[in-house]
């Protein structure tokens, strides 16, 4: 999850980062709603596994599930806050965004 975007009154648009299809832009329909399930895997900077459905412009999340964290992510609150700059760095140089599949 490398951007977030709020979209309208209730939508928030993402750009995550995958490993098959690169930079992908996607929407979360009703999101900022407080009965939204959506709401609290979507986190910025997040490890999550997402379900697409193909839109038009934008793919469609449909499910999203949080991935646990890898070895030592217990005590990763220990280590205080964690450096941001190499997500904004893949969102700015890295991937770009894959074509239609």
């Amino acid at each position: 999850m490398l951007r977030k975007l709020d979209y309208g009154e209730a939508d928030r648009i993402f750009t995550l980062l995958t490993k098959e299809h690169g930079k992908v832009g996607a929407i979360a329909k009703g999101v900022r709603k407080t009965s939204s399930r959506l709401a609290a895997p979507l986190e910025l900077y997040g490890h999550v596994d997402v379900l697409l459905a193909r839109g038009r412009n934008l793919d469609v999340i449909a499910q999203v599930e949080r991935k646990p964290a890898g070895r030592g992510a217990g005590r990763a609150c220990d280590r205080g806050p964690q450096p941001r700059g190499e997500p904004l760095r893949a969102d700015r140089l890295g991937a770009e965004p894959a074509g239609r599949r």
